[in-house]
């Protein structure tokens, strides 16, 4: 009984992720001024000089300088395409692994409120470089596309080094077929590149050069200076911007709850979030179980190895906790989804393994992996996307966001 119940509390879940995401991508759609962090996030260019993520900007200020092409229904489109194949590719994936579809509208996956952001592409990308390594049979090819995509997803955005790179580069130095100079290069040009875009992070100077070199071609409202976006954010204070996340993450408190800080907060939610990526595999499975034991295990250790990767976006290089949660989730299914299991085992160091297995190992003692268990794990599970909001991160969770809809309608009778 219980399980017809929770299956149609994921199809609702679904429902709303869905809607989640049409709802941003709509807001950005019909928010004509372009001056959100979205909209900015993509339009930083290269008209001040050289700068971290202005590739697409670029493009697209020459196809509107040069062709007349609006960037607005451009970046709608992509939104939408971006968001459409990486859902494919997950279904797909998924299918074949003979895992259920339950996890990928949670928040913790692809149920959050930022279609209209870069990161569904950034993943996408990731996806084609894992994929092109592991079917290309030339050993230049499986480092050369790689290499490639992954320069270009690091001028989207450099932080996607973190997430993408560190992997990737231990699977191709452990690569026997490749040559000790091609492993060199295809480790070390991303992080040459990564070097590079942080020392061109930008100025106040270049903000406003960006700024103004969009004002021709966009609605009055633009303003004469960069307003508090993706184009503004360019220019902050390396120090000062860090600190602020930092704050952010862990030293503020929800409002309704004063004594709730972040550091008391956020490494529950890290854990939780951990032990559900280490045991789906292992739960959620039509496999034997031997397979979905090894699986689960591979997945811990994946999972585990990403946030390390990502601990100074969950520190000082972000607030965002929705977005980094995401990239640290999304890009964990990526690898366990296409790499076989096989080439996996003997990848990370033994004491690596010990520390997630063993890690998983505490966490199943006082939550057993069970269906039962992990359904209700799903179902509460919720943070807050941007500092600490009680309310909002409540809404977020299946079962919360249910409570809210049916509170909304028995108030509207």
């Amino acid at each position: 009984m219980w399980q017809r119940g929770f299956l149609l509390l994921m199809v609702y879940q679904a429902v709303m992720s869905l809607y989640r995401c049409g709802m941003d991508v709509w807001t950005f759609w019909m928010d004509k001024s372009m001056r959100n962090y979205a909209a900015t996030d993509y339009l930083i260019n290269y008209q001040g000089g050289f700068v971290r993520r202005g590739m697409i900007g670029e493009v697209l200020y020459q196809l509107r300088l040069h062709l007349g092409i609006d960037p607005l229904p451009v970046l709608v489109v992509l939104a939408v395409a971006c968001f459409v194949v990486l859902a494919v590719l997950m279904v797909r994936a998924f299918r074949r692994k003979g895992l259920a579809l339950y996890i990928l509208p949670l928040v913790i996956c692809m149920g959050m409120t930022f279609a209209a952001r870069k990161d569904y592409g950034m993943i996408v990308l990731l996806w084609l470089a894992v994929w092109a390594y592991l079917h290309l049979e030339k050993a230049w090819a499986k480092v050369a596309v790689p290499v490639m995509v992954l320069l270009f997803l690091l001028n989207v955005h450099e932080a996607s080094l973190l997430f993408a790179w560190p992997l990737l580069a231990l699977m191709m130095l452990r690569e026997k077929g490749i040559g000790k100079w091609m492993k060199a290069v295809g480790v070390m040009a991303p992080v040459a590149m990564f070097v590079v875009l942080c020392c061109f992070k930008g100025t106040v100077e270049m903000a406003q050069a960006i700024h103004d070199s969009w004002k021709p071609f966009l609605p009055e409202t633009w303003g004469e200076v960069p307003d508090d976006n993706s184009i503004a954010a360019i220019g902050w204070s390396a120090k000062n911007t860090m600190l602020m996340h930092l704050w952010w993450n862990y030293f503020c408190y929800y409002p309704d709850f004063p004594l709730l800080h972040g550091w008391m907060v956020r490494p529950v939610v890290y854990l939780l979030i951990f032990y559900l990526l280490a045991n789906y595999p292992l739960v959620f499975r039509t496999a034997d179980e031997g397979q979905c034991r090894r699986d689960g295990v591979n997945m811990g250790r994946i999972a585990l190895f990403q946030f390390l990767m990502l601990l100074p976006m969950f520190t000082v290089l972000s607030n965002d906790l929705g977005r980094v949660v995401c990239y640290w989730t999304l890009s964990s299914l990526v690898f366990y989804l296409l790499v076989p299991a096989e080439r996996m085992e003997g990848l990370f160091p033994r004491f690596f393994c010990r520390m997630a297995d063993g890690l998983n190992a505490g966490l199943s003692k006082v939550l057993k992996p069970r269906r039962a268990v992990l359904a209700a794990l799903m179902l509460v599970i919720c943070f807050t996307p941007v500092k600490l909001n009680l309310h909002i991160a409540i809404s977020l969770s299946t079962l919360g966001s249910l409570y809210f809809l049916l509170k909304g309608m028995l108030m509207g009778i």
